[in-house]
């Protein structure tokens, strides 16, 4: 099926792997942009700067030299330095952009001068947390509440909120595995809601150390939560397939056993939803922190990024459409969330730009690990492969007029990698 495909119909379906492999050996510029700005890993590196970089003054977006350097600051700083095709004060400016970026040390004068203009709300929040990041920098000061100070105040600013009406019961689950750090906070970050109509499903994989009667003992004094343990680590979409099952909420949601949710982010879901009675589903945007307090982000702008793990749904509405969560180890939440909008359509999912979740930067959680996540934004091999698959198949079930259904449990009939399945690891 894939060969049979020219470039742009492969790149159109999001087969960005299947894609450079098809054209590696021909001329296609254009087409090469696409793929590296969609895919990130595992390739020929000296070839990508190349092409790269011979684009560079024909981008529109941010200069390319920065998306390069995400791959490598040596060869980017090497291959700008080479290249006689940029002009010396562009150089200079991609080549400090590169190093900033690096050293974590990004500052106001390098956003300006790659015209970041804070016309928007949301831009003028993501400066005002760059700023938070440089004073954490220059006065080696943790400020463990600050970003969650600002985003807070902005919640407060930018949404009106609404009682909801007729108080819908909305599940909240939380898939957990040796979290005891942070799941505290995370279920006290619930317990905190502005809208108190929730149950709390707290669902634990099997952990080994105490996550599971830290949960416990707070589930003892108060009845909106519920602990279930799995005997054998079942993997994150496991426990939320679980959760699901156990759900009696007419919305369901889901948070990570490691992250804490704004006070205000399910009446802002919940508010969003009910105003557009159409929507099935919404996803709400986040900031990753490290222990002191600093934002953390892969790329170099901006720091508030899509989190997909904040899927709020119309629970029986849409597992009847497209069944339940794909039962691997990690990179189940994109495909299940594209499910959703290709089973229902764009219109019926609505992606809300504000900051609802705090992420824990961690090293070793499945997406910042060099294993199974991404290191230096260099995304796993392993994930890009796993998004080939899934894209195909979805693609030849809509193809034969059938829905894109996955039973819980059930396999989803594709070539897997095998350190994203369950056990393996």
């Amino acid at each position: 099926m894939k060969n049979m495909m020219n470039i742009k119909e492969l790149l159109s379906q999001g087969l960005y792997w299947t894609a450079f492999r098809q054209d590696k050996q021909k001329k296609s510029k254009f087409e090469r942009i696409c793929i590296l700005l969609n895919l990130k890993c595992s390739l020929d590196l000296n070839l990508i700067f190349k092409i790269s970089i011979n684009n560079i003054e024909k981008s529109k977006y941010i200069p390319l030299a920065v998306i390069i350097a995400e791959i490598s600051e040596y060869y980017a700083i090497k291959l700008l330095t080479q290249s006689s095709e940029i002009r010396i004060n562009k150089k200079k400016l991609y080549i400090k952009i590169i190093q900033s970026h690096y050293r974590k040390r990004i500052n106001l004068n390098i956003i300006e001068s790659i015209q970041i203009t804070a016309d928007t709300p949301i831009k003028k929040l993501n400066i005002r947390l760059l700023k938070l990041n440089q004073s954490i920098l220059s006065e080696q000061q943790p400020k463990i509440n600050a970003a969650k100070n600002i985003v807070g105040h902005y919640i407060s600013k930018q949404h009106r909120v609404l009682e909801p009406k007729n108080n819908p019961l909305v599940s909240i689950i939380i898939p957990a595995w040796n979290v005891e750090k942070y799941i505290e906070g995370c279920i006290r970050s619930l317990q905190k809601q502005t809208y108190s109509n929730v149950e709390i499903i707290v669902v634990d994989d099997a952990s080994t150390d105490n996550t599971y009667n830290i949960a416990k003992n707070l589930a003892s004094k108060d009845n909106r939560i519920t602990v279930l343990r799995s005997e054998i680590r079942s993997g994150p979409y496991k426990a939320k397939n679980i959760g699901l099952s156990f759900a009696k909420g007419k919305y369901s949601t889901f948070l990570d056993g490691d992250d804490e949710a704004d006070k205000n982010r399910i009446i802002v879901h919940l508010n969003v939803m009910q105003k557009n009675p159409s929507l099935v589903a919404s996803t709400s945007n986040w900031i990753k922190l490290n222990d002191d307090g600093y934002v953390a982000t892969r790329k170099v702008w901006p720091l508030i990024r899509l989190n997909v793990g904040s899927l709020f749904i119309e629970k029986d509405i849409v597992l009847s459409s497209i069944g339940f969560f794909h039962e691997i180890q990690h990179s189940a939440d994109g495909e299940y969330l594209t499910r959703i909008i290709r089973s229902f359509g764009s219109d019926r999912c609505m992606s809300i730009k504000t900051p609802l979740t705090y992420g824990a930067q961690r090293t070793d959680s499945l997406t910042g690990s060099a294993e199974y996540g991404y290191l230096n934004t260099i995304a796993n091999k392993d994930r890009t492969i796993y998004r080939e698959e899934w894209e195909t198949w979805h693609h030849q079930e809509l193809s034969k007029n059938k829905k894109i259904y996955l039973g819980k449990s059930e396999p989803m009939g594709i070539n897997t990698p095998i350190n994203i399945l369950v056990g393996e690891k």
